[in-house]
């Protein structure tokens, strides 16, 4: 997709946006779930918003965009949803979007690591690191060194230490 083409999506998607559900095109892409859960979505905004997701879907298929099916497998179909409702709400984190977050944050980091979606990746990990507890601190440690979070890992530590003492 070029940088004209995704500005052009980007200023169509605003435009949905603002005059509600009443124009918006049908969805020409599905994320299939572990699952079985197809998820309707748009080329233009998957694109836009993930790098890995633009080169997918502009791959052997390009143009032909319409029915392709993207899987998104190893999560529960619930974090497959909110990892979609993130990325059509891109930065705009409201209180109900920052409890999602929270409640899927181990699956969204490890998402949004894979996907390169950077500020969803910010998100969830000030999400995990204010819910951090000593009982989970092992596994979102294990889960910090594996996306490349070190803020997340830093206070994982921290918090070892502290319980440790």
């Amino acid at each position: 997709m070029t940088e004209e083409e995704k500005k052009r999506g980007e200023a169509e998607i605003q435009r949905w946006l603002e005059v509600g559900n009443v124009e918006i095109p049908p969805a020409d892409v599905r994320i299939v779930t572990s699952g079985g859960r197809r998820i309707p979505v748009h080329s233009t905004v998957l694109a836009s918003a993930s790098p890995v997701l633009e080169s997918i879907l502009g791959g052997p298929h390009k143009g032909r965009s319409r029915g392709r099916e993207i899987p998104i497998l190893g999560v529960p179909c619930d974090a497959v949803h909110a990892f979609v409702h993130s990325l059509y709400f891109a930065r705009c984190v409201s209180a109900t979007e920052e409890e999602m977050i929270g409640e899927h944050g181990m699956h969204l980091l490890a998402l949004s690591h894979a996907y390169r979606v950077g500020w969803l990746k910010r998100a969830a990990e000030r999400a995990l690191s204010l819910r951090l507890t000593a009982e989970g601190v092992v596994d979102v440690l294990v889960l910090s060194q594996r996306c490349d979070a070190p803020r997340l890992h830093l206070r994982c530590l921290q918090l070892l230490s502290k319980d440790f003492a």
